[in-house]
């Protein structure tokens, strides 16, 4: 039994080779940094791991607490309790498969990085390079009530994520702290099939830049705009293939909400320079409300940076970095915007 993370380590290194390596250890407090973890639980459990070999079995049971048996050939059984199993994946080969929530890996778009990469190839290639070129020598599209339509579903759609999510464990079971994944099917299933469709609506997102070029709004297509779309469906593509629950999906909450205004704003804009008036000041909240936002999910996700916290640390560690540059471009905006330009006047 391993009471530390360089016992562990040590007394995994023999094992590299292996498929699958399992390491105990008896405190919250102490993380095992080895390789790739994919998850921790509070169990009691059952180990060997003298002995592993390319026949250890792992297997997980789901009644209230997950039970793991690891079976090796002639492996002494030895048992704890409530220990944490952080479950180590070391092949060289198929490690991304292995760590991914096997609940969602049949899911459309989501089984390879593959069809992000794709996407967001053809997406940049369409705005930055043949959008403009198809529009250089025609006169803008107008695109008035496809826009509409379009902004309609786009407020119907992030309303139904906001309610689905909050009534899939946020308002039961699921709090602000520090809340772990769970990999169950039920009622969990319906929590990872809320980050799925959060991470499809995140690609329909994308015809927001498209509709601008077609306008011949170059203008609105900026570094901002456009790093915004794909830094997105990049992080909710890994929250939706590893991470797809728990205290993960509270970023699905501001995040519908606001852009349940956003879109009711770029609505009503549509009426013409009249109403657009009268929304300026409407339009200087949306981006104060969209600032706060970030705000809100950079101090729930930095719980999982605390030893405290059972929650894999990887995904905290590429999601705060990124919120953080997004929050940068978008106070720069509100700064150029509204500040300096009110000065100015």
């Amino acid at each position: 039994m391993f009471l530390n993370y360089k016992d562990a380590r040590d007394a995994l290194r023999p094992y590299l080779n292996t498929s699958v390596a399992a390491a105990c250890y008896t405190t919250a407090m102490a993380r095992l940094h080895l390789y790739s973890i994919t998850s921790q639980f509070q169990v009691t459990i059952y180990s060997c791991l003298n002995t592993l070999s390319h026949q250890t079995v792992v297997r997980y049971e789901s009644s209230g607490k997950t039970h793991c048996h690891i079976e090796g050939e002639g492996c002494d059984i030895m048992q704890g309790r409530d220990l944490f199993l952080s479950r180590l994946v070391l092949s060289n080969r198929q490690t991304g498969a292995r760590l991914a929530d096997p609940r969602v890996k049949n899911w459309p778009l989501i089984g390879s990085p593959v069809y992000v990469l794709v996407i967001v190839a053809l997406y940049l290639f369409f705005v930055l390079v043949a959008g403009p070129k198809f529009m250089e020598n025609r006169r803008p599209y107008n695109l008035k009530k496809i826009i509409a339509a379009y902004n309609i579903l786009q407020v119907l759609a992030n309303a139904y994520l906001f309610y689905g999510t909050l009534t899939s464990g946020w308002t039961d079971k699921i709090d602000l702290g520090c809340y772990p994944i769970k990999y169950e099917d039920d009622p969990d299933l319906k929590l990872a099939g809320m980050v799925w469709k959060l991470y499809i609506l995140k690609i329909v997102d994308l015809l927001d830049t498209m509709f601008f070029v077609l306008r011949k709004k170059n203008n609105q297509v900026t570094f901002l705009h456009v790093y915004h779309h794909v830094s997105t469906i990049a992080i909710t593509f890994l929250g939706a293939k590893y991470f797809p629950g728990g205290g993960a999906t509270f970023p699905i909450l501001p995040n519908t909400l606001v852009h349940v205004l956003m879109y009711t704003y770029y609505l009503l804009a549509l009426q013409g320079p009249e109403m657009q008036k009268k929304l300026t000041r409407f339009k200087k909240y949306l981006t104060t409300i969209q600032l706060v936002q970030f705000v809100m999910m950079v101090a729930h996700a930095s719980q999982g940076i605390l030893p405290s916290c059972d929650y894999p640390i990887a995904p905290v560690l590429m999601y705060i970095p990124n919120i953080v540059v997004i929050f940068h471009l978008f106070y720069n905006f509100y700064t150029k915007t509204y500040i300096n330009k009110g000065k100015k006047n």
